[in-house]
């Protein structure tokens, strides 16, 4: 009787770590990215705040 007390309670406890891996999963993934995309931000911002090296006149030739 003592085994299948065991039993059920290691199913039970598999079955609850198993509902709890997709949340854990999916959080990292999204921590993961998030902190991809500031460091590609990061790069990014030095030339996105660099003046404009080629004058724009609005003028277009045909």
């Amino acid at each position: 009787m003592a085994w299948r007390t065991q039993h059920w309670c290691l199913t039970a406890f598999s079955m609850y770590l198993g509902q709890l891996i997709w949340p854990m999963f999916a959080a990292g993934w999204v921590l993961a990215l998030l902190e991809r995309g500031r460091a590609a931000w990061g790069r990014l911002q030095p030339a996105l705040d660099a003046p404009l090296t080629v004058a724009d006149n609005g003028s277009q030739r045909c």
